[in-house]
């Protein structure tokens, strides 16, 4: 087996304290676009309706002062699940049950020496010690696996514990979690995602429980393949992602047990770091590799020079006695061993995982650090590249953009444009704290420059949902403006391909909403120091053949608020709004430097100044007076493709009206009117592309002077 000795330590109650540590600076590679100097950062006044982002977050976690004995603080349901599963492990060892197979249970040998103990790992002991909430607790068991243990701790809470004597909330906790665990899932191994335990889940009164066994990898004789079998709590703890996540907390002893002995160190130091060698780790499960960049930007550690070296191929890479470099020559292994986890996060990891850990990096307090991370590691391409998107077994034909940047100019846009939404944002976290990025990679704003931002363009980031969105938008403005061949002959953009088949996140959550944000930013709205013209114009193009009488009685608002009705700008029911696109297409501006800093103050005047003067933002979701049915039945048409340019163009006439104006039967009867009045002269639809798609009944035409 694969180890490095170290003493088991177990760790008495007491108190912690929390203080941020300052991180060394790392090496640079890259020079960001120029910005004026000296960093500041202006505030944002805040709109009630929006929640702020950030603010509850602390500037680092890591605890220089962690005590040799922290204390572990026990919620009541927490304490009394305690207490229940050291019970049961002693009912459990005393009386040697076995699993019903009825319910998927298997022969349990108690001839294994020593008693069954039951630990709380991972990731609650150090939520905890961090003073953070957690209600996901993973409980290792040694002796049996986890679903054998979820049967009979259901069989101990519903029948032995209820009849021992105890105090009555004791027994009323007993009986409900007996109910919750009534319902447990198994969720088998699947080695070839690396996905290697199999676990049994259950709740408790709120608390998310998944059991599992302790468990070691053994290689026998020459293989290469590692087979899975029993552990102890140090073999156990050796073969977690890293350190800070294989601490375990004892429930018969109540103590918190490091059997690396690394895991509080690195507690303290604000270190990410892996408890046996990188490269092992990472072939073990080729997901740790973002884990550790998620890990590293949620609690703004600093990653370790060896997991650094490895994801570069470079420095000296342990090998260790690991049998799946055993035939690697010792120089080879720094380069051929990054190769390996590379094709193995592609290859091995499933895409739902790997967008588990992306969406936890973009929605967490330090987002700015994972675009650092995966830019430094090369990772960014693995992440958001649509060139390798691959559905049943093929890869999707993708169209590039001229814009399109390679991988590594897109990572480093990323970075860029992630840095200045931070600046931008209500609480910038490069403002008061101490991130492990050099400096020179971050540039600085004055805080003039910074404050002369329109409000209107930072109102969106002071809501967590569209800071998650805008966050992604960076990621994907560099290298995904193109498109990919869905089905045959169907494309989609390569941003919503990304998220959508890359990541496999939501198509109504994510994909589609993000995906119109990079649409927004690139080509669908005009640059930042336009005037409206361009608007009208686009509007223009839904309702092309309006007369040209009509055109010049017809004012700029209408034609801007249909505009703003689009579906990559506006849509309820996906939360998407044209602010959001506004101040991604301001991002994409500046961070490219199309838009020079000196015009920042001016960027969408124009038009943010008619949207507040006529409210327009307020109109957006309103319905057109006559509907589809009602607008068919007045000029005698089927259903067709001419049909929403005869909506727009009740709409431009709603909106050149008031909303008293425009409502009413009065209102529906006028515009009746005048619908009917320019079709029958030929106008929104010429005559001659009438009848095409199915919407013409088959009326002789009347020819109308157009003049």
């Amino acid at each position: 087996m694969l180890a490095r000795s170290r003493p088991l330590l177990r760790i008495a109650t007491s108190s912690s304290h929390r203080q941020a540590v300052l991180l060394p600076q790392l090496p640079t590679h890259f020079t960001p676009p120029t910005a004026q100097p000296s960093p500041a950062y202006s505030q944002l006044s805040q709109r009630t309706a929006l929640r702020l982002v950030h603010s509850h977050h602390r500037t680092s976690y890591a605890m220089a002062h962690l005590p040799p004995s922290p204390t572990i603080a026990l919620t009541p349901s927490e304490s009394t699940l305690v207490s229940l599963l050291s019970s049961c492990c002693a009912w459990i060892n005393s009386t040697h049950p076995q699993p019903s197979p009825d319910e998927g249970g298997s022969h349990v040998d108690y001839a294994r020496s020593g008693p069954l103990e039951a630990r709380i790992a991972g990731g609650w002991v150090r939520d905890k010690l961090l003073g953070l909430p957690s209600n996901d607790l993973d409980i290792s068991l040694s002796l049996m696996t986890g679903l054998n243990f979820a049967i009979l701790f259901k069989q101990y809470l519903s029948t032995v514990a209820p009849s021992t004597p105890g105090s009555s909330s004791h027994d009323n906790m007993a009986t409900q979690a007996a109910e919750a665990l009534s319902r447990i899932t198994k969720i088998a191994a699947n080695p070839e995602q690396s996905k290697n335990l199999e676990t049994a889940t259950a709740t408790f009164n709120g608390l998310q429980l998944d059991f599992v066994n302790l468990r070691k990898e053994v290689y026998h004789g020459d293989s290469r393949i590692p087979v899975m079998e029993f552990g102890d709590p140090r073999e156990d703890a050796e073969r977690r992602d890293i350190t800070i996540n294989s601490l375990f907390f004892n429930v018969h002893t109540r103590e918190v047990e490091d059997c690396t002995g690394m895991g509080l160190e690195d507690m303290r130091a604000g270190l990410v770091r892996t408890p046996l060698s990188p490269l092992t780790t990472f072939l073990d499960d080729p997901l740790r590799i973002l884990r550790c960049v998620r890990f590293a930007s949620r609690f703004n550690y600093r990653l370790d020079a060896g997991i650094v070296a490895c994801l570069k191929g470079e420095g000296n890479v342990e090998r260790g006695d690991d049998p799946r470099l055993r035939e690697m020559e010792a120089g080879e292994v720094p380069r051929r061993g990054r190769e390996l986890v590379r094709e193995a996060l592609v290859s091995k990891v499933s895409r739902e995982r790997v967008g588990i850990e992306v969406d936890k990096m973009m929605k967490g307090p330090f987002p700015l650090l994972a675009h650092y991370h995966l830019m430094d590691l090369d990772l960014h391409s693995l992440v958001f590249s649509p060139y390798s998107l691959i559905v049943n077994g093929k890869t999707l034909p993708h169209r590039a953009a001229p814009n399109d940047l390679n991988s590594s100019s897109a990572a480093k846009l990323a970075l860029t444009l992630s840095h200045l939404l931070d600046c931008l944002s209500p609480s910038p976290i490069t403002r008061n704290s101490t991130l492990s990025i050099p400096t020179s990679f971050l540039p600085h704003y004055d805080p003039a420059l910074l404050a002369s931002v329109p409000a209107e363009l930072k109102a969106p980031l002071a809501d967590a949902e569209q800071r998650r969105r805008l966050e992604y938008c960076c990621a994907l403005l560099g290298s995904a403006q193109g498109e990919v061949e869905e089905k045959k002959n169907k494309y989609i953009p390569a941003s919503e391909a990304v998220l959508l088949y890359g990541l496999k996140l939501g198509r109504a959550t994510s994909a589609q909403p993000v995906s119109s944000l990079v649409t927004a930013a690139t080509s669908l709205l005009p640059g930042p120091q336009d005037g409206v013209d361009h608007i009208e114009q686009k509007a223009l193009e839904s309702i092309p053949n309006l007369p040209t009488l009509l055109e010049g009685q017809l004012t700029t608002q209408p034609l801007v608020t249909l505009f703003l009705r689009d579906k990559n700008l506006n849509n309820p029911a996906l939360n998407m709004h044209p602010s959001t696109a506004l101040t991604a297409a301001f991002l994409y501006a500046a961070g490219t430097s199309i838009l020079p800093a000196s015009s920042w103050s001016t960027a969408y005047a124009p038009l943010l100044e008619l949207v507040a003067q006529h409210d327009l933002y307020a109109r957006l979701d309103e319905k057109p007076l006559l509907d589809g049915n009602a607008v068919l039945a007045l000029l005698e048409l089927k259903p067709g493709p001419m049909t929403t340019r005869l909506l727009n163009a009740v709409l431009v006439w709603q909106f050149a009206r008031s909303r008293e104006e425009a409502s009413g039967e009065e209102a529906k009867r006028e515009v009746g009117g005048w619908l009917k009045g320019l079709w029958e002269q030929g106008w929104i639809v010429p005559f001659e592309e009438r009848g095409k798609g199915g919407d013409a009944k088959g009326k002789k035409k009347v020819k109308t002077d157009k003049k």
